[in-house]
Formats: C-alpha cells, structure tokens, sequence
C-alpha cells in the first residue's frame, strides 16, 4: 500500500511542477502579448491621426514596433509617413523612432514619404538621417517611388541631395525607366539634369 502512494505522490509532483512550469511560461509571455497589443494600438491611434492616443501610448511604447495583425504598413513611422502626418512623425521620432525602421515587407518612412508626395515629410526624414539611396527589395529607393508616382518637387529634392538616377534595384528598374514609361517630360528632363552628377 505504502509503493502505491509513493507513485502517487511522485506522479502529483510532476502534474505540479508541469502546472508551475505552464503558468511561468504563461507568465513571462505577458509582457510580449501587451507589447503586441500596445503596437496594434499605436499603429492603430497612428493611422487613425490620434495625437492624442498616440503621445499615451508613446508613454509605455517604443515606436520602433511591428504589429502584423492589420495589413500595411505594419510600423507607426511608415504609417505616418504615408499619410504625410508631419506632426505624428515628429512626435514618433522625439520617441526615438528610428528613421530607417520598417517591418519586412514594408518599405521605409523615407520611401513611402516620397511615394506619397509628401515633400515637408521626406525633408525632415531626410534631415533625420534617412538614406538616400536605400534599396528596399520590391520598393526600390525613395527616387524611385517618387518618379513612378509623379512627384516632380520630391525627386528635384533627392537629387539635389544625391539621389542617383541611375541606381538600379530588383523588380522596379530605376528612375529614369519609369519617367520614360510614363512619359513624364519633365520628369526625364530632371532626371537628364542630374544624369552627369552620378
């Protein structure tokens, strides 16, 4: 009778270490789940251009944060980039957003900035210490993204800062390919004038 209880009480050892060893994992991944959810809400207020939610959050939060759960962009700063939010991206960098910070998949402030057209956007990014000549796989370079979607004043300003035409990437080919499949005169022009800078 006596060999029956030691077996009981060995295996009720092991059912009570496997539940404390459950509920300390359980444990230790909460501060990642309120991570998560704190990113979700940054990016969230973010997108939604709540100042207000954003510097709270900010309190608690880095900036430098990828939640996957909503689509694109999936990062505060890319968020705000695209919407041209120069306040948001203000307040994100004082939060010490790093200005080259994207989730894979993305592209990065600098670059969707200059998608967008955003011309007081990509000078601060720029003056901020954004690359010029970033290649991001599938995005190309912020001139690119600037060229294709007609921003004439965005890619005067990168190559006044030393945007090379001429850079190629994977998959988008290089600026002065899509002037000149669009047609953009003017664009190609700029583009011919900054052709002996590089």
């Amino acid at each position: 009778m006596k060999s029956i209880t030691l077996k009981q009480n060995s295996k009720m050892q092991r059912i009570i270490s496997t539940a404390f060893l459950v509920a300390a994992i359980l444990i230790s991944n909460i501060p990642a789940a309120n991570a998560q959810n704190n990113c979700k809400d940054l990016l969230r207020a973010v997108k939604s251009n709540n100042i207000t939610s954003v510097k709270e959050i900010l309190a608690n939060q880095s900036p430098n944060c990828i939640y996957k759960g909503d689509g694109e962009p999936r990062t505060p700063l890319v968020a705000a980039a695209r919407k041209g939010n120069l306040m948001l991206i203000k307040l994100l960098v004082e939060a010490d957003a790093k200005v080259e910070f994207h989730a894979n998949g993305d592209e990065t402030p600098f670059i969707a900035a200059s998608k967008g057209g955003h011309l007081d956007t990509v000078k601060y990014l720029y003056s901020k210490g954004a690359a010029i000549d970033l290649k991001v796989s599938d995005d190309g370079t912020a001139l690119i993204a600037a060229v294709k979607n007609g921003h004439y004043e965005v890619a005067k300003l990168l190559l006044e800062k030393g945007a090379n035409p001429y850079l190629r990437t994977s998959g988008d080919e290089y600026a002065m390919y899509h002037a000149r499949n669009s047609k953009d005169e003017p664009m190609i022009n700029l583009l011919e004038k900054f052709k002996s800078n590089n």
